[in-house]
């Protein structure tokens, strides 16, 4: 899931996707990324060439650590960073197989990623 990005001005590497167009809003700064990794691989892939997965019940970057309140108590997360999940693919026919057991919106990375995310130049 490993991402590499431009958020701003700054190279960032990211757990995946979602995470780096969150940092994005968040900062109200541009995304641009400039690396992604294959799903069934792992290789590195460049946005423009990806296929993805948007929205499937598969998160990969839920931490297994519960957050807790002040008093110790597990305290409900309202926000995750890394959701809903785009999980990136070196073609069409493995994003829609992943989809076809996991649900969401299959298309080229940069499309479903949005206008805040710009091909490296």
């Amino acid at each position: 899931m490993r991402t590499v990005a431009f958020v701003g001005s700054r190279r960032e590497v990211f757990c995946c996707p979602t995470c780096a167009l969150n940092e994005g809003v968040q900062t109200h700064e541009p995304v641009r990324f400039e690396q992604l990794a294959d799903y069934e691989t792992a290789r590195a892939l460049r946005p423009g060439d990806a296929f993805a997965v948007e929205g499937s019940n598969l998160v990969l970057c839920v931490r297994s650590h519960q957050m807790l309140n002040r008093d110790g108590q597990v305290a409900p997360m309202d926000f995750d960073r890394c959701s809903p999940s785009i999980i990136a693919f070196a073609n069409r026919a493995a994003a829609e197989r992943f989809a076809s057991e996991h649900g969401g919106n299959v298309g080229a990375f940069l499309q479903l990623a949005g206008q805040s995310a710009q091909a490296p130049r």
